[in-house]
C-alpha cells in the first residue's frame, strides 16, 4: 500500500488496490472496502510491505438496505471475472425475495440476495470453498430444500 513516494502510504477508496488476486474480489470503493484496505495498510506500515492479504480481498461482500429490503452481495456477483458460458439462475417472489446465483463448471462464484438474505453465509461459503455442487445443481435455488443443512 506503500506509493511512489516512500514512506507514504494510501488506502480507501481515493486509490486502486494492486496486486490482490482474486477471481471472487473486486474493488468497488465502498467504506467497508476503505476500512479493510485501511487495516491492510496499517500492517503494511508495521510489518513492511510483504505481507500477506487477509480473507477481506478473498472474497467480495458487501450488506446494505434498500427500499427496506436487506441486499446482499457476493463474490462476483456481476460476472465481470467470469468467462462465459455462465449459469445465471434466478429465484424471484415479487415484493418478498430475489436470489441471482452465477454458476460455472459447478461451482458458485457470485450471489445476489435481495429479502432474506439467511443463505448469505452459506453461499459465501461455497463461494470460497469452491465446492462442487453438480449434486444438487438443480436444488440449489428450490426454497423446499434446506441446502444450510446439505453443507453444513
Amino acid at each position: 500500500m506503500e506509493t511512489s513516494i516512500q514512506d507514504v502510504f494510501c488506502a480507501g477508496d481515493i486509490c486502486t488496490a494492486k496486486g490482490f488476486q482474486s477471481n471472487h474480489w473486486s474493488q468497488m470503493r465502498l467504506w467497508t472496502q476503505a476500512r479493510s484496505m485501511g487495516i491492510y495498510c496499517a500492517r503494511s506500515m508495521f510489518f513492511g510491505n510483504d505481507i500477506s492479504p487477509d480473507i477481506c480481498f478473498e472474497i467480495f461482500t458487501h450488506n446494505t438496505s434498500f427500499y427496506g429490503f436487506n441486499v446482499v452481495f457476493l463474490g462476483d456477483f456481476a460476472g465481470e471475472h467470469l468467462e462465459t458460458p455462465y449459469d445465471a439462475d434466478v429465484r424471484c417472489s415479487p415484493e418478498r425475495e430475489y436470489i441471482k446465483v452465477l454458476t460455472k463448471d459447478n461451482r458458485v462464484h457470485g450471489v445476489v440476495l435481495v429479502g432474506e438474505t439467511d443463505l448469505a453465509e452459506t453461499f459465501e461459503n461455497l463461494i470460497l470453498d469452491q465446492t462442487d455442487v453438480s449434486a444438487i445443481i438443480d436444488d440449489l435455488l428450490n426454497p423446499h430444500f434446506d441446502i444450510e443443512d446439505y453443507y453444513d
